[in-house]
């Protein structure tokens, strides 16, 4: 429920670094069921895992920060058990993740310039992922690239929401409460700074570039990223993309579809 898509980013590049192939893919909406028996014995796919639950844990954390409130409490409450024994098992990790959030907290509060803030999260990332391997100069720059454009999006996507809430936002100007407004007035100084990240992480990618399954579906998952996500932030479209409400409708047609084939007496291929 709270793993992200850019651990699997973060999992392919350690797997087109190591020679690996790609993780399996697995459909998340069985609820009924488990995926965990796949990967119980994987070592490293639920090192990687942990790493997935316990850095959600410190967007949990940092959220408390801001707003400390009934809903910011009572939301995770359900993930906070595997969250702790994620943290259990891996105590390095988890340290190494408090002092990144700290970090970046530090020069939030500050005011920081982007950049220095930026690099913090770049920081972060890398020490992190060296801890399943030891990084090429390569993997290490991509790795940084993607976590830069992973706080560039989270900036914008949250930018109404951290306007309304008074949280921190390095966009966020008074007065322009979403951010089409901001971009309309300032477009200059971002696309400066959007234009930066996205020309590292494309130079990035195309550094590790190679004929194989894993860097293709890399490269189809990042383009589609940059092509889209700004772009749809930009014209005032809907940037969240309610994951969970298509993940609960299709859920809905899979079961459906059961019912139906069962109805009719139709054989599965």
């Amino acid at each position: 429920m709270c793993t992200t898509y850019d651990a699997t980013v973060y999992a392919l590049i350690l797997a087109l670094q190591s020679g690996d192939e790609a993780p399996p893919a697995l459909p998340c909406e069985r609820f009924g069921k488990t995926n965990l028996k796949y990967f119980e014995d994987d070592a490293f796919g639920m090192k990687l895992a942990r790493l997935s639950l316990i850095s959600f844990g410190e967007k949990i954390h940092d959220d408390q920060l801001d707003n400390n409130n009934l809903k910011s409490r009572l939301i995770p409450a359900p993930l906070m058990k595997a969250i702790r024994a994620s943290c259990k098992a891996e105590p390095e990790m988890a340290k190494d993740s408090r002092a990144g959030t700290d970090r970046i907290n530090q020069l939030q509060d500050a005011n920081s310039p982007l950049p220095e803030i930026f690099r913090a999260y770049g920081d972060m990332a890398v020490r992190s992922f060296s801890q399943f391997q030891e990084l090429t100069a390569q993997s290490e720059e991509l790795i940084r690239a993607v976590s830069e454009w992973n706080f560039l999006v989270d900036m914008v996507c949250d930018y109404g929401e951290d306007y309304k809430n008074g949280t921190y936002n390095g966009f966020k100007r008074e007065g322009l409460p979403t951010f089409s407004e901001y971009f309309d007035k300032h477009y200059v100084e971002f696309s400066a700074i959007a234009n930066s990240i996205s020309d590292r992480f494309v130079q990035a990618l195309w550094a590790v570039q190679e004929d194989s399954v894993v860097w293709n579906t890399l490269f189809k998952i990042c383009i589609h990223a940059l092509d889209t996500v700004l772009t749809s932030a930009i014209l005032g479209e809907d940037v969240s993309f309610h994951y969970f409400k298509d993940l609960f409708e299709r859920i809905g047609k899979n079961r459906q579809m059961e019912r139906d084939i069962k109805r009719l007496g139709i054989s599965k291929p």
